[in-house]
């Protein structure tokens, strides 16, 4: 689950470097606010979106073993992965330290709820006007002026009669027509998931300016930059002397005042606006092609040494395994596929060793012994899921399961991995490797590293359908 989440941000974070990297190149300090602010909203919006989504419009072949493995990486969902299928609860450090981002997210999210609780806290503490269109909040604290959605919070040193006193209202008044707070708490939200990304921490320092820049136009609308100037040091400092301390060239003040006095257009001003268009487009498509194996043109790999594979075919005899809806039995599901690994073995220098040939039935303990006896070098036992009525219905896919008690765990489960990996490239997999404490004795007893293979839910048509068409398997038993 980890590795899966894991994947998922690092898609995140590509797609909003993207994204920020042509607003950084092509749009920033550029004077089309709006269309900025709305860039930088959608990239966003995009950047954890796009990643969730499922697309395969384009399928491409390739040989290149290093090319398919980096790609499956970054459109798998951890197939290397493993989870506890034990039922028991189990803790340990690692567990705990999984916990530690959950733990930060849900620290943004309080100290985002406490802020705005603050804020009404102040409202509630000083008197307020009510007009129409917003609130005013006349105050004594140093954080004002400031809006957050209808409330304008004022600051009694600061004269409404006074010209600049009446550009900062209309620059405050701009902040709540325009719904700037929504893109705050917005931006909030996102951090406090997303918190790690620093690409998202980047872009709200960009949209919280271009809130400012907006603003600042409607507050002077005469451009006079000598009355805009005075504005933002009274904003800042009010009536106090202006400390020598304080640099004046503090870099958000210094780009609200060249933005504000650049009254040149930036040339091929809709080029750089359209060029957006291709840029998103490309954003999308990069997680909406898979790379499968060219198996035209790859040839048969052969083991180097000799390798023996003991496959157990599973259940047997009395014991059907799972019935599905359509009359297939487990047991012999388990066996064709079992004697198609067998036909095929050969041709990849393995030598393959069969539990049981036929429909009769052995014990587990039979199994185990038997494999152990075997000079072999692994071991699988080949199975059909099915899915029980609390489950749902159309759950489907292969499952790779490992147990903690064999002796060759290791092994086990990079043997595991491996097979589900391959699995994964043309077949539905249920991610990632499962292990399973207890229940298995042909994995726990063995003294072979050991898999267990469930190759698909035999209550569910499309796994029914798969494990029973010719064209995969052409080994059926006549009655199929």
């Amino acid at each position: 689950m980890l590795q899966i989440i894991g994947i998922y941000l690092l898609k995140v974070m590509i797609c909003s470097a993207l994204l920020l990297t042509y607003y950084w190149v092509a749009l920033r300090n550029k004077r089309f606010h709006y269309y900025n602010r709305f860039f930088l909203l959608m990239a966003v919006a995009l950047s954890f979106t796009v990643p969730l989504l499922n697309l395969q419009w384009f399928s491409f072949s390739s040989n290149n073993t290093q090319a398919i493995t980096l790609l499956n990486v970054m459109h798998g969902t951890g197939e290397e992965g493993v989870t506890f299928a034990s039922k028991g609860f189990q803790l340990n450090w690692w567990q705990l330290l999984s916990f530690l981002p959950f733990l930060i997210t849900a620290f943004f999210l309080l100290l985002l709820a406490y802020r705005i609780v603050k804020i009404y806290q102040i409202k509630r503490s000083f008197p307020v006007s009510k007009t129409a269109e917003f609130d005013f909040i006349n105050t004594d604290i140093e954080q004002a002026p400031f809006s957050f959605l209808k409330n304008v919070f004022w600051r009694s040193d600061i004269s409404l009669e006074e010209k600049t006193g009446q550009q900062i209202l209309r620059h405050e008044l701009a902040h709540i027509k325009q719904k700037h707070t929504w893109d705050k708490l917005f931006m909030q939200i996102v951090l406090a998931i997303f918190w790690m990304n620093p690409f998202y921490w980047l872009i709200q320092k960009e949209l919280y300016l271009i809130h400012e820049f907006i603003a600042d136009e409607k507050a002077v609308e005469d451009k006079d930059a000598s009355a805009f100037a005075a504005m933002l040091l009274h904003a800042q400092y009010g009536k106090f002397m202006f400390a020598p301390a304080q640099s004046f060239f503090y870099s958000p003040i210094k780009r609200r005042l060249l933005m504000f006095t650049t009254s040149k257009k930036p040339s091929l001003s809709y080029v750089r606006r359209l060029m957006a268009l291709p840029l998103l487009t490309f954003v999308v498509c990069l997680f909406a092609f898979r790379l499968h194996e060219d198996k035209a043109t790859v040839a048969i790999t052969k083991a180097n040494t000799p390798f023996k594979l003991v496959v157990d075919a599973g259940h047997g005899g009395k014991d059907n395994g799972a019935v599905g809806a359509n009359g297939l039995l487990e047991k012999d599901i388990a066996l064709a596929i079992s004697k198609k690994i067998e036909d095929l073995a050969g041709e990849y220098g393995i030598d393959v060793v069969m539990t049981r040939t036929a429909d009769e039935f052995l014990h587990v303990k039979d199994r185990a012994e038997f494999s152990s006896k075997q000079q072999a070098n692994a071991f699988i036992s080949l199975h059909a899921n099915v899915a029980l009525l609390k489950e749902k219905k159309d759950k489907s896919g292969m499952e790779v399961f490992i147990s903690p008690d064999n002796t060759h765990y290791n092994e086990s489960k990079t043997m595991g991995s491996a097979v589900l990996q391959k699995l994964g490239t043309d077949f539905k997999v249920n991610t990632p490797l499962m292990i399973r404490q207890t229940g298995i004795w042909v994995l726990q007893a063995n003294t072979l590293p050991a898999i267990l293979i469930e190759c698909g839910y035999i209550n569910n048509t499309a796994d029914a359908l798969l494990m029973t068409t010719q064209q995969r398997l052409k080994t059926w038993p006549a009655k199929f």
